[in-house]
């Protein structure tokens, strides 16, 4: 993902300028979720003005199922606030 999104930045200005319009729309807080630290990093060099950019680890970490759950939720959770 990473190598097309590099090769391919027409993309990923095509797929902001969706959602941009839609959360408009929506009213929404525009917030990007990274899943690792490779996709935040991306996201934050990329096109990203105007947005959070919040990871969430990998699903390849190998914490366990429940570890990994909460992980995900508390980080969702503070996007809310």
């Amino acid at each position: 993902m990473e190598k097309t999104l590099k090769s391919n930045p027409e993309r990923v200005d095509e797929n902001l300028k969706g959602l941009r319009e839609e959360l408009e729309l929506l009213g929404g807080k525009p917030v990007l979720v990274a899943l690792g630290y490779a996709a935040e990093k991306n996201l934050k060099y990329m096109k990203s003005e105007g947005y959070e950019v919040v990871r969430i680890l990998h699903p390849a970490a190998f914490i366990g199922k429940k570890k990994y759950r909460d992980k995900v939720l508390k980080v969702l959770d503070n996007i809310q606030k």
